[in-house]
């Protein structure tokens, strides 16, 4: 059972502040959280990605979920990746890229996972950005990075990032934010392998996304459009 959270408001947002949980976004969907409902842990027990993986939850990160009104557009992980983003270069004056379609990348690690789920007439997203996390586990350790080193000392960098990226949720997830996004990709360019149930389907060159944040894959018969599965990014030559 989750201990007594702290509730507190932030412009529209109903914030309850854990200790620990075992997923910020499932516990919305046990309080049957309505729209601008938000759930903040210091840890997560049973973190989740895409596809059903855990995700490594560790005291250092920020792990948090936001319940809104259904997106019709389907575009709203890619716009949180983007406000995301911005939340960390307002906070810390680092600016990370985008591998397709949420990942947050800095110096070729991942450093924040997002995961979107329907929910009735609303969407959980849960975000989880490692921001001063001090080592990582022996399986995580050549991919995943920290946007800030164990000894670096500022008093509370979790909670001036959780601050900023409410306020910057609040204010901009209704924007048209395809320009941001597309300036942030770091996938565009890249030699990919399009993946689903384990198997590559094909390969090819990312050469963007559409209007729909879909991305476009260029390939020998032509242009491709990956809307879901995974995308693996080659290893550059050397």
């Amino acid at each position: 059972m989750d201990k007594e959270p702290q509730v507190v408001r932030a412009g529209r947002w109903t914030i309850h502040k854990l200790d620990e949980t075992d997923s910020t976004n499932l516990y919305l969907r046990r309080m049957d959280a309505p729209p601008f409902t938000a759930a903040v842990a210091r840890t997560q027990s049973a973190g989740r990605g895409r596809l059903g993986r855990s995700f490594f939850s560790a005291e250092g990160g920020l792990y948090i979920s936001f319940c809104t009104p259904f997106d019709r557009t389907l575009t709203l992980t890619a716009k949180a990746a983007v406000i995301t983003a911005r939340a960390i270069e307002t906070a810390f004056g680092i600016r990370p890229g985008i591998k397709w379609l949420n990942d947050l990348v800095l110096n070729g690690r991942k450093v924040c996972g997002i995961l979107a789920e329907g929910f009735g007439e609303r969407i959980i997203t849960g975000i989880g950005v490692n921001v001063r996390v001090p080592s990582f586990a022996d399986e995580l350790k050549e991919t995943a990075g920290s946007l800030l080193p164990p000894e670096d000392l500022r008093p509370d960098p979790v909670g001036a990032l959780c601050d900023t990226l409410i306020h910057l949720f609040d204010t901009q997830i209704e924007s048209d934010l395809l320009d941001a996004y597309r300036s942030l990709l770091t996938t565009a360019g890249q030699q990919v392998d399009v993946i689903a149930d384990g198997r590559t389907l094909f390969s090819g060159t990312a050469a963007g996304v559409n209007e729909s944040y879909q991305l476009l894959v260029r390939c020998p018969d032509g242009i491709r459009t990956v809307g879901t599965g995974e995308v693996s990014v080659r290893p550059a030559k050397p």
